[in-house]
């Protein structure tokens, strides 16, 4: 059974996901998922970012189902669904933490990653999803990796900073800082850890 909330034994049983589509058009008749264009998953068991393209679904699919506790943010509303696709796990299947969600449960509203994370860490997303796509049409592939894999780092750092405060911060509607508890648990991140992890970022 998918467990609910990102309670680990291991920091290394985590695989952090985030990925991007070739398209957002609307098909005619019933609604399917927008097609894989790249996938970047952390991996904290070696503390390293691997990429998937839509041929290596896959295997994708595969790793996601080795980890302890798969983290993203709107996983479950979007990165999911377009895995479904290539036989990936339904929104259940997996222990799984959505930060979106988690946030969500207790503001009772959506707060973006690009606003939580600019509030909690300093630092925000290089771009959004329509970017990333009209990247993806004109060939520039790179762009769209390193897009996607900044969301990877943002969120693997907002799950840490989660683990380690027992809160999240972002900006009420009148522009004040906030703090939002997060019910999310982990072991603390050992320092050596933290220093490998930012060498390869």
């Amino acid at each position: 059974m998918a467990r609910e909330h990102g309670r680990v034994t291991r920091v290394d049983g985590v695989v952090v996901l985030d990925l991007e589509t070739r398209d957002w058009e609307e098909p005619r008749g019933e609604w399917r998922a927008p097609r894989l264009a790249v996938a970047v998953a952390f991996h904290a068991a070696s503390a390293m970012y691997r990429t998937y393209f839509e041929q290596e679904a896959g295997r994708l699919v595969a790793d996601l189902r080795k980890a302890e506790l798969v983290v993203g943010f709107a996983v479950r509303s979007f990165d999911y669904l377009v895995l479904e696709r290539y036989g990936g796990p339904s929104v259940h299947e997996l222990p799984t933490l959505d930060i979106l969600e988690e946030v969500r449960k207790s503001l009772r509203r959506r707060v973006g990653l690009h606003h939580l994370a600019l509030a909690t860490l300093g630092r925000g997303k290089s771009a959004d999803g329509w970017q990333a796509l009209h990247w993806w049409r004109r060939g520039w592939v790179d762009r769209v990796v390193e897009y996607c894999r900044r969301d990877v780092e943002l969120t693997w750092e907002l799950y840490r900073f989660g683990c380690e405060n027992g809160y999240l911060r972002y900006w009420d509607a009148h522009g004040r800082l906030r703090e939002v508890p997060v019910s999310w648990t982990g072991p603390p991140v050992p320092p050596a850890f933290r220093r490998h992890h930012s060498r390869l970022g």
